[in-house]
Formats: structure tokens, C-alpha cells, sequence
């Protein structure tokens, strides 16, 4: 099970709980089985001695160089890092219950010695939030204060917090491995029967022969606090790991040590703590069901896939942006559509023989008329359309006048059509061009990022395949067009399990638009919308 196979079985549970009747007496019940499932979290608390680089290490993982980095202690505050559409930080202070909002450039200011001496500013608590793709499946990386440190709150601030951890990870270095505040973090983690990932940090900075001396006193260090219980030790260098996610280096992410470390705690994620979590709530609904025979099996099944599914050897999560722009091809229809209506308004209550031709044109098409409308003022309207109105009406007279048994055919002649209407033909043109700039951007070699490969909605789908040339550019850029499909639908599916649960407070800026972004994707933007008549044929040419 990986983590979006994961989520999918969360999601299921709540269409389970959906069937269920709208019973008033377990309304309550329901609900909190709802918000279970929607506030879903994995406390991951990052600790060790100042200077180990645990800030490092976390912004390797994010692939974001954003929480402040130092060689001299931070002070006390413990600082939680959650997903955000938007970078956004929180600071909670101590005894008082006031909060204040501030950019994340300023956190340096709030949380290091050096911006927030002795934290004189009795700051409990910075929460930060970005979009980094990792937290959105849950994961809650907590940031400790240095153990060790000349400042012995820093110490007892991380202590403290030990308790709310799902699992840890504990970061040493090559350059002094398990110092004594570090053996007693482990002797704790095995107190509190917590799984602890032991990373040691700055591989980079030492020889092989060095790196295999320290890996083997680690290892046994380890096992002499955890015997035969099973805590892994990563060999890594954050500050390598980091170079390469901002490069898109898989190699080098790879040969940094930190891949592995994250391998490891997706892992733990799916088939530990969470399957408990899965089976634990699939017991719960399991006692709400029981009077319906369909949701027992279908419960009963989902509760053996559980434990049959494992987590993949390799695990990466696909590389998108945090707010994927809508279809490009829409956006370039969009303006070219805008720009010839202001034009064309214009022209249509100047012009007669503008007027003419839209009336030999019989009009626009009933999805450019309408948008003519809301564009343009009654004057200009009514300028434009009493001739089309006028010269409709001689048509029909003059079909009142012909055979009776033609006159339905006739008729149907004289309606508006994407054939002859103008606008029309100002979006079929847009539509070649925009199809063919992006089939000549994704032809071009090179890695995929979500630059070169923009979302395309379905509609304007085969007008880039039909000019994208054969090879392995068509195949990476469909593959990225279902991982943004499945991203769309995960934020649809996310709004609806935070709305089942009252949840409404916690909807990032994705989940709130999941329902326009999801139906864009499907049948692209209304202004961007081009009726049967306009297609493009194979070759990209209008047909």
C-alpha cells in the first residue's frame, strides 16, 4: 500500500458511512467517524543535538530551502511543519493564547538565538505551513529545540514533546555520533514504544572507510539500547540531498541517503501506525453497518485488502505544483476570445458592413452570443443583432413561402452554427496555435517539470497529441496529465470527507476550488468552449 492507495481506503470508508440512512440518533457517531478520518495525522518529531543539521535534514525531505538553518542553538520553540497551499507561519504565545500571523522569511527572527534571544519573546509554538508534497498525506514533522544545548530549556522543551510522537527520527552527525542527551532520547523512544530512524548526518564530509567505522558504533549503540527490536540507521547528507531534489537529480537524491530514509518512513506511514488506524476504523464503521448485509461485505473486503497490500520497493511521489494552473490551451482561447469581442463590439456599432456580415453569418453560435452579451453594452447589442433578427426574418418568409414538407429543414438551415460564426473561427485559430506551442515545448528533451508539461483539460487533449510527435515526450506528458487528474480528484475527495466531518476550517486553498478545478479538467472553461463544427481534424487543421 502506498500512501495515495492509503487515503483511497480512507476514502472508501466514508462512502460506506454515506450509504448509510440519515439516522438522527447516530448523527454524533457518524460525525466523528467523519472527522477521524479527515484529521488524520502522522506526528513525525525531529530530534538531536544542535548542529546535527535536523533543520537540514527537514528541508531535504520538503525539497524546500525555507526553515531556518544555524550552527549555534535555536531556542525553545518547538515548530511544527504541516501542508499549506501557501506558505504561512503561526506563532503561539506562551501563556497568554495570542497568535500571530507572519511570513516565513520572518521565522528565522522568532525561533533562532540569534533573532529571538533566550526566546524573550515567549514564543511556545511556530506552525508552519507549505506545499510541499509529502505533507499532504498526513505527515506533521515537528521540529525540536538542540538538545545539549547552553540552554537547558531547549532540552526539556524536546522531552516534553517526545510523548505526542508517532515515530522520530533522530539526527546525529559523522563528526560526533550519539552524544550521551542522544543515547537518552533513544532510552526514552524504547520507554514509550516509539520507532525511532536514526540519521546520520554529513556522510559527505568524511572518508568511506571512516563512514563504515561510525555506521558500525551506531548500529551497536543502537542495539544495545533496543536489542532485537528493529530501529534502522540511514548513512545521508541532507545538505547533498537538498542540492539535488532543487536540481530534479534523481541520481544524486539517490546516492544522498535521504531517498532511503524517506522510503522507510512512508513505509512505517502505510503499514504501520496507519494500517492500525485503517483497521481501527474499519471496526468502528463495522458497528454502524451491521444492520446492512451490502456494506458488511463490502466493509469485510476492504478490511482483508488492508493487510494484503505492501509497500512498493521504490515510492515517489509525483512532482507537481502546489496550485496547477488551469488547461493552457483554455487560458490562450480565453484571451484571444476576450480580445476579438472587445474589437468586435466595437466594430458591430460603427461598422454596417460588419453588421452585414453578421447577419449573412446568421448570427453568433449560442455559446459566443451569450458571452457577446455579457461583454458588451444593450447598445451594442441591440446595434449588432436587429439586423440578424431582420434578415431572419426574411428567411423565414421566404420559407413560409416555399413547400410545406421543407419547411422544418429550412428552419434548422437557418440556425447559428460554429461553422459561420465569427467567434468561432478567432477560437479554432487560437486552438491550432496553442496546441502546436505546447506539443513544440513538449517535444523538446529535457526533464519534466511541471513547467515544460502544463495541465491540459480533456477536451483539448487529443488537439496536443494529434501534433506531438511520437516517443517518449507523448508518454511522460499523458502520464503527468493522470497524475494531475488523480490530484484534482484526491482535493475533491478530501473537500468532500472535511465537509462530511464539519470540518470546514480546515480546507486548504486546493480543496476549497477541487470542484472548479476538477469540472475544468473534465470539459475545459466555458469561454474557452468551442461548439461541434469547430474541431480540429488530425492534423491539427480545422475540419
Amino acid at each position: 500500500m502506498d500512501l495515495r492507495a492509503y487515503e483511497r481506503v480512507k476514502f472508501e470508508l466514508a462512502e460506506i458511512l454515506n450509504t448509510l440512512p440519515r439516522d438522527a440518533a447516530q448523527f454524533q457517531r457518524r460525525l466523528d467517524l467523519f472527522a477521524r478520518l479527515a484529521e488524520d495525522r502522522f506526528n513525525l518529531v525531529v530530534v538531536g543535538r544542535f548542529s546535527r543539521g535536523k533543520s537540514s535534514l527537514m528541508n531535504a525531505i520538503l525539497g524546500m530551502d525555507r526553515l531556518p538553518t544555524g550552527v549555534v542553538p535555536l531556542t525553545s520553540v518547538i515548530t511544527t511543519v504541516t501542508y499549506g497551499s501557501e506558505e504561512r507561519v503561526t506563532l503561539h504565545f506562551r501563556g497568554s493564547g495570542l497568535i500571530e500571523d507572519i511570513r516565513l522569511d520572518q521565522l528565522a527572527d522568532c525561533v533562532t538565538e540569534r533573532g529571538n534571544p533566550g526566546n524573550a519573546r515567549r514564543i511556545e509554538l511556530a506552525e508552519v505551513q507549505v506545499p510541499a508534497p509529502i505533507l499532504r498525506h498526513g505527515f506533521h514533522f515537528v521540529d525540536t529545540p538542540g538538545l545539549g544545548s547552553s540552554i537547558p530549556e531547549n532540552t526539556r522543551a524536546t522531552e516534553a514533546f517526545m510523548p505526542e510522537a508517532d515515530a522520530l527520527i533522530l539526527v546525529t552527525s559523522f563528526d560526533s555520533p550519539l552524544s550521551e542527551e542522544e543515547i537518552a532520547v533513544l532510552r526514552s523512544a524504547r520507554r514509550l514504544n516509539r520507532r525511532v530512524f536514526i540519521a546520520i548526518n554529513k556522510q559527505d564530509a568524511v572518508t568511506a572507510a571512516e563512514r563504515a567505522e561510525v555506521l558500525a558504533h551506531v548500529t551497536g549503540q543502537v542495539r544495545s539500547v533496543f536489542g532485537d527490536a528493529r530501529q534502522e540507521v540511514f548513512p545521508l547528507s541532507a545538505r547533498n540531498a537538498l542540492a539535488a531534489k532543487l536540481a530534479a537529480n534523481r541520481a544524486g537524491l539517490a546516492t544522498s541517503g535521504v531517498s532511503a530514509l524517506e522510503q522507510a518512513l512512508i513505509g512505517f506511514l502505510v503499514s504501520g501506525r496507519r494500517q492500525e488506524f485503517l483497521l481501527a476504523m474499519c471496526a468502528r464503521v463495522g458497528e454502524m453497518v451491521a444492520p446492512d448485509a451490502g456494506a458488511v461485505a463490502r466493509l469485510d473486503a476492504l478490511r482483508a485488502s488492508i493487510g494484503a497490500r505492501v509497500v512498493p520497493a521504490v515510492q515517489t511521489e509525483p512532482e507537481l505544483a502546489s496550485d496547477i494552473p488551469p488547461c493552457e490551451v483554455c487560458v490562450r482561447i480565453e484571451i484571444a476570445v476576450a480580445d476579438f469581442m472587445m474589437g468586435y463590439q466595437a466594430r458591430l456599432g460603427r461598422d454596417p458592413a460588419t453588421r452585414t456580415d453578421l447577419a449573412a453569418r446568421r448570427g453568433l453560435c449560442g455559446t459566443h452570443d451569450w458571452q457577446f452579451e455579457k461583454v458588451a453594452a444593450p447598445r451594442e447589442v441591440c446595434a449588432a443583432f436587429a439586423p440578424v433578427l431582420e434578415s431572419q426574418a426574411a428567411r423565414l418568409r421566404a420559407a413560409a413561402a416555399g413547400r410545406a414538407e421543407l419547411l422544418c429543414e429550412a428552419v434548422e438551415h437557418m440556425l447559428p452554427d460554429a461553422l459561420h460564426c465569427p467567434v468561432c473561427e478567432v477560437a479554432a485559430t487560437a486552438r491550432a496555435k496553442a496546441t502546436a506551442l505546447v506539443a513544440s515545448t513538449l517535444a523538446v528533451a529535457g526533464p519534466i517539470t511541471p513547467r515544460r508539461f502544463p495541465a491540459i483539460c480533456l477536451p483539448h487533449l487529443p488537439a496536443v497529441l494529434s501534433v506531438l510527435l511520437d516517443g517518449p515526450a507523448r508518454d511522460a506528458f499523458l502520464s503527468r496529465q493522470a497524475d494531475i487528474l488523480e490530484r484534482f480528484a484526491d482535493d475533491m475527495r478530501r473537500f468532500a470527507l472535511k465537509q462530511d466531518a464539519a470540518r470546514g476550517w480546515a480546507f486548504n486553498k486546493e480543496e476549497l476550488g477541487a470542484a472548479h478545478r476538477g469540472s475544468r479538467a473534465l470539459v475545459g472553461a466555458p469561454a474557452a468552449f468551442i461548439p461541434p463544427g469547430g474541431r480540429l481534424d488530425s492534423t491539427g487543421a480545422d475540419a
